[in-house]
């Protein structure tokens, strides 16, 4: 009768170990894997881009000509907030957020951002835009990419003093999140 309950016994301690062991595995596994993810996402844009973030760096000394034929530099837009948005007229996402940037840049207020959109197009690809703010011709977007442009749509936030004082929006909700609008 001994034999019987102590075979019993071994038994479950046997599948309870098993078990155990099981979970504890599973556990660090799942330790593991949310370390992996916080290592990806935690730092974000260097980390995806391979770039570190802009912020903090002045925008570069550039000349380049706007949708009307004036010369854009920075001192363009020094002296108030500017929203740096980097476009293209072959990006489908891009189209599809050019109502919205035109209904934003007509109807800015005096708290809202200035406007600059870099894009790579040409001038017949943007005569319909008509916004307010210049569109600048940027061919293979060095001056956008040297400010913190990675893909289109994307914007970064430009303070007063030119210096980048965010991490670069990629997509529509991110961009209109730069301004607080939610869309």
């Amino acid at each position: 009768m001994i034999v019987p309950i102590i075979a019993l016994n071994t038994f479950r301690e046997a599948v309870r170990d098993k078990i155990l062991y099981v979970l504890l595995i599973f556990g660090i596994l799942m330790i593991l894997v949310s370390r992996a993810i916080g290592w990806v996402s935690f730092g974000g844009e260097s980390k995806i881009t391979g770039r570190a973030p802009k912020i903090g760096t002045s925008v570069p000394e550039f000349r380049l000509d706007d949708i009307r034929g004036n010369s854009v530099g920075p001192n363009s837009f020094r002296g108030k907030r500017t929203l740096a948005v980097f476009w293209s007229p072959t990006c489908p996402h891009c189209t599809a957020m050019m109502d919205e940037l035109h209904d934003w840049d007509k109807n800015r207020t005096e708290s809202d951002p200035n406007l600059i959109v870099f894009t790579d197009g040409d001038k017949a690809a943007h005569a319909n835009l008509e916004l307010n703010a210049p569109i600048v011709f940027d061919v293979g977007y060095k001056t956008a990419e040297a400010i913190g442009m990675f893909g289109t749509p994307s914007a970064v936030m430009l303070d007063e003093s030119g210096k980048v004082i965010s991490e670069t929006a990629l997509g529509a909700s991110t961009i209109w999140a730069l301004i607080g609008k939610r869309k």
